[in-house]
């Protein structure tokens, strides 16, 4: 087999896998960190999921978040208010019942 054959073959299978983790952010319907990703998709390395996970994050096809241990995706859910990583406008990241003072 060719150099270009195998590098087609190789790009095809990137498009199933980017496909596959769209559709699995879109069933599970809530944030899901790489591990689950792979775990879910039965792939063996973390890193090739990151990629993929990120390339989709940059063309804008699923949200993610970076976060101190590691990124987050998720496909974009309608009753979630996170957006991009930022709070909804107004709101802040604590309960209002820690806002009260206490005498």
């Amino acid at each position: 087999m060719s150099i270009l054959h195998i590098f087609i073959l190789q790009r095809i299978g990137m498009k199933s896998h980017k496909r596959s983790i769209q559709s699995l952010l879109e069933n599970l319907g809530k944030p899901c960190d790489v591990e689950r990703i792979r775990r879910e998709m039965g792939l063996s390395n973390w890193n090739t999921v990151l990629r993929h996970c990120l390339e989709l994050y940059i063309t804008g096809e699923v949200e993610g978040l970076k976060t101190t241990r590691g990124w987050v995706f998720w496909s974009d859910i309608p009753t979630s208010s996170v957006s991009r990583g930022k709070p909804p406008k107004g709101h802040t990241h604590g309960s209002k019942n820690q806002t009260e003072v206490i005498r």
